[in-house]
């Protein structure tokens, strides 16, 4: 092709005013807008595309043009401005600055082509030592779009081409969030290409890059990152062909669009290394990023954690490590916002000796995970704190108590919640409970400081008011008995004013007891009511009252006389004592129940005994009518607290979990909704066992169903799903029906429950249900489903229809096998019926797809034979042959092999010169020389090649 010359004119638009540079694929020229005189960089190129694909490529290349999509992610890259046809040739104009432009386009020399009939090359995202990558627009599926990275082999093509396909299905079946798929790999020309998911997002690199000076990323943000690269890494390292990746830093690591990190540009090096060449050219070492061992060829796994350092040294001071190493300064120096604790993780993986680094990433995230934790825990220990301030400001004592028990939990040596803790306990009337907790205190290792305070505060307890009470012997001694005295409550005042309507006299007998009533009504001053301080009371009002009523002195025998007291004074006596003994047993058993839910209360907040919480519970229980709404709600929250807390832990215990979740719906009261999460939670944590206990799971389940779970549909219709389908492989096909019927019907169109059930139907062999099902699955999953019931049914026309669909889908690796093998089965059924059309078109599908497909192959063989067969027994030798030759060019020994020459050898015994009697003929001679090229042959009529006229009709 010669190309442009420098007086062309294209379209009337462009003048071409010269040629920059020229390979076998383009050319790119410096060109001149007509009536602007606008100077261009055009890009000429010489490929044809399949017809039935052009018009996708023009139009998809055409919008390109028109969005001014620039060339590549750089800043200073020119803009694609045209694209158009021109005598069979494509063309594509970009803006020229200067001879950066033309250097930057030549940098993607694939710009425009389309790779494979399938990948259309829209732009350039990246260029470096190692390959290019582009963005490419999927033909096959509408409005898909891939990266795909292309590298120049420069090196012993056939070991590159093996090393390289190796390489490629490796990387094919890495399957993480956080990694990128490989969807698809092949080579052309001397360029090997891998397709691969296209994430939008930005480097962290550029991402520093954007930080104004002065700021930097925060600590849990970077920690935050560094876990997530942790969980990349331990899944590479632990594989069982370990994969290091050898090129971390933070140009490879993408933030997408959702905020999640992705590591990209997953190297091919090894495939490289079959030559000394080779391992120089494309050796993987970013100075300041690799470690000394991995200059000397000799990268592990702890490389790749020296570069997670180098990585996250980067992030904390925004230096490029290679200023700062190898003897890198503690990083907390330079970043203000910055712990220790992190510094010191980061030097530790940065440590130049393998032996001084974390041995494992497991070590790294470790520490890593303990300094988030440690953050969080801090956070929530501060939040706990302000919410028991509040509560105890209120007067919400109980409430506040709590919350100072929270902080504790978190740091046992919280001074503040720990003095807040005794407050609330002295303000709830509960000064044992003060006492025995001030006294933990001073036995701790806490400042002098704090226990002067608490000293101080064990002694203002110990000053309680007495009063003596007497009790006279016979003997007159007198003893004292200490008792605590409170103003007793209104109530009992109130009662106390009733007395002194009882008659002032008993009857008209003698004086002595005249004054009895009077000195009932001054209670106060010979029978004292005392109130003694309730010792689990949660309320500093309720007090247990004990009434003490002593005997009248004896008088003595002169005075004493024996009366008879009238009945009817008797009557009002017991009419009046009997609500005031009511009372009394009243408020006994009130303070019991009160003594009891607060015991209760207590265990569970303590959060450590679950076998006392519940026998107290169980008991408390019985007296639920006894309860306020407000006693229950508090109870229900604990319950609920101390469940999620359980849940929380690396091991959790899920049946303790399980049996508190229960306590919390006996009592039901307004926790509903939470009550409903938890129990979602806990069958979460069940299905990520490693093995999961179905029938605790369908336990669990029954219980839920008895709730109101309106608003978690998702969540159920998911632990449904995953229940039937662990059913499923455990072939207890009734139970996976029953869980996938309840998936179904809370969430009808789901995709992955209506693929379960499909294959339930197909376990069962129900096909009819199977391909019903499996048209709403529309994927590559319920592609693949129905081929096989199609297939089973006979109904391969259907069979092949959906292995097309699934074909196109970008299977993996494991499903684009499975494919073949379904392939291969229908046209195994059509060689077995002799339609020999259909299965030579069905094994030609998979030799496309994978040329080196053994069974296949030998299959497609086979077809051929057959198919030459039948032409030969109608004597039709000339098509015959040409199906026999095809066998011989696909195999190279075997019985159909053997068949086939067999056949041909026949064709040329059998040939005869004649004139054409009907029969097919074939012209020329035998297959060397004046074979079938058209040379001499037998005598007679010949032929313009020189051939005679050969009659294979008769054998």
């Amino acid at each position: 092709m010669d190309g442009l010359s420098e007086t062309s004119v294209l379209k009337d638009k462009y003048n071409v005013t010269k040629r920059i540079y020229r390979d076998d694929f383009s050319s790119i020229y410096i060109v001149q807008e007509v009536r602007s005189k606008k100077t261009y960089t055009l890009k000429e190129m010489f490929h044809n595309v399949n017809d039935s694909i052009s018009q996708t490529v023009i139009r998809e290349l055409t919008r390109v043009a028109e969005k001014g999509v620039k060339l590549d992610k750089n800043p200073d890259s020119p803009r694609i401005v045209d694209f158009f046809l021109y005598k069979g040739k494509s063309y594509i104009v970009l803006d020229y600055k200067d001879e950066k432009s033309i250097e930057r386009l030549m940098l993607y020399p694939t710009l425009g082509k389309t790779l494979r009939d399938r990948y259309v090359t829209v732009r350039g995202i990246a260029s470096g030592g190692f390959g290019t990558v582009y963005l490419v627009r999927d033909i096959s599926l509408p409005g898909k779009y891939w990266a795909i990275k292309e590298m120049q082999n420069e090196c012993d093509q056939e070991i590159i081409e093996k090393s390289f396909k190796i390489e490629s299905e490796m990387l094919a079946k890495l399957d993480h969030k956080c990694i990128p798929r490989i969807i698809d790999s092949f080579g052309e020309g001397n360029r090997l290409y891998l397709v691969m998911d296209y994430i939008k997002g930005e480097s962290l690199s550029k991402l520093i890059k954007k930080l104004p000076e002065g700021e930097y990323f925060s600590e849990e943000q970077i920690v935050d990152w560094a876990l997530q690269i942790c969980e990349i890494l331990y899944y590479l390292h632990n594989r069982t062909n370990p994969i290091v990746f050898r090129d971390l830093k933070p140009d490879n690591i993408m933030i997408n669009e959702e905020g999640h990190l992705k590591l990209i540009d997953f190297g091919i090096a090894r495939v490289f290394q079959g030559t000394n060449t080779a391992t120089t050219r494309y050796a993987l070492l970013t100075e300041g990023y690799a470690p000394q061992e991995q200059f000397f060829g000799k990268a592990e796994p702890r490389s790749d954690i020296y570069a997670l350092g180098a990585t996250m040294i980067y992030l904390i001071t925004k230096i490029n490590p290679q200023k700062l190493g190898p003897d890198f300064p503690n990083p907390a120096t330079m970043n203000p916002h910055i712990s220790n604790r992190l510094a010191n993780i980061v030097l530790k993986a940065l440590e130049p000796k393998l032996t001084d680094r974390y041995e494992t990433i497991q070590e790294m995230e470790k520490d890593l995970m303990d300094l988030q934790k440690l953050k969080e825990t801090r956070e929530l220990e501060v939040k706990h704190m302000a919410k028991g301030e509040s509560y105890e400001s209120a007067g919400e004592y109980l409430k506040a108590s709590f919350e100072y028990m929270k902080a504790l939990e978190l740091n046992s040596n919280n001074e503040k919640a720990l003095l807040g803790i005794g407050r609330t306990y002295e303000n709830l009337g509960l000064k044992d409970k003060a006492r025995e907790h001030y006294l933990k205190i001073l036995k701790s290792e806490l400042g002098s400081d704090v226990k002067e305070i608490i000293q101080r505060k064990l002694d203002a307890l110990s000053m309680e008011e007495q009063v003596t009470f007497v009790k006279k012997t016979g003997d007159d001694d007198e003893r004292t008995v200490p008792l605590t005295v409170v103003t007793p409550p209104k109530e009992i005042i109130d009662t106390e004013k009733t007395i002194p309507n009882l008659p002032q006299k008993i009857g008209d007998s003698e004086k002595t007891f005249s004054d009895m009533p009077q000195k009932i009504v001054d209670s106060e001053k010979t029978l004292p009511l005392i109130f003694r301080e309730n010792q689990s009371s949660q309320d500093k009002t309720k007090k247990t009252l004990i009434a003490s009523v002593s005997r009248p002195p004896e008088v003595s025998g002169e005075s004493k006389k024996v009366t008879k007291i009238p009945v009817l004074f008797m009557s009002v006596i017991v009419l009046i004592m009997i609500p005031v003994i009511a009372g009394i047993f009243y408020f006994i058993d009130s303070a019991r129940i009160n003594r009891l839910y607060t015991t209760t209360l207590s265990s569970v907040m303590e959060k450590r005994n679950l076998s006392k919480a519940s026998e107290n519970m169980e008991n408390l229980m019985q007296q639920r009518k006894n309860l306020s709404p407000e006693q229950l709600s508090l109870l229900e929250t604990n319950w609920l607290e101390w469940g999620n807390l359980l849940m929380k832990g690396t091991r959790p215990d899920l049946k303790s979990v399980r049996k508190i979740l229960i306590t919390v719906k006996e009592i039901n009261v307004s926790k509903k909704k939470d009550l409903v999460e938890a129990y979602v939670d806990l069958l979460n944590k069940h299905i990520e066992q490693k093995e999961i206990s179905l029938k605790e799971v369908s336990e669990i389940l029954l219980e839920v169903e008895q709730l109101d779970t309106k608003g978690f549909d998702r969540d159920l219709a998911k632990i449904h799903r995953i229940a039937g389908k662990e059913y499923g492989k455990a072939k207890n096909f009734e139970e996976a029906k029953k869980h996938l019927d309840l998936s179904l019907k809370l969430v009808p169109e789901n995709i992955e429950s209506l693929f379960l059930m499909a294959s339930y139907y197909m376990e069962k062999k129900d096909y009819d249900k199977t391909i019903d099902l499996g048209k709403k699955v529309n994927n590559i999953r319920g592609y693949i489903l129905l081929a096989e019931a199609y297939l089973a049914k006979k109904d391969l026309e259907n069979a092949i229809k959906f292995l097309d669909k699934a074909l196109k889908s970008s299977p993996g690796v494991e499903e684009k096998s499975k494919i073949i093998s379904y392939y291969i089965s229908v046209g195994q059924n059509y060689l077995v019926n002799k339609k020999f059309d259909k299965a030579i078109d069905t094994f030609t599908r998979i030799m496309d797809t994978d040329k080196k497909n053994t069974p296949a192959n030998e299959r497609l063989a086979e077809a051929y034979l057959g198919k030459g067969e039948e032409f030969f027994e109608k004597s039709l030798y000339s098509d015959a042959s040409k199906y026999f030759l095809k066998v011989k060019s696909i195999i190279t020994k075997g019985k159909i092999f053997e068949k086939a020459e067999v056949y041909l050898a026949k064709i040329e015994e059998k040939t005869i010169t004649g004139s054409n009697t009907g029969k097919d003929y074939y012209y020329g001679g035998g297959y060397d020389g004046g074979g079938y090229d058209g040379g001499g042959g037998n005598t007679g009529g010949g032929n313009k090649d020189g051939g005679g006229v050969i009659d294979l009709g008769t054998m």
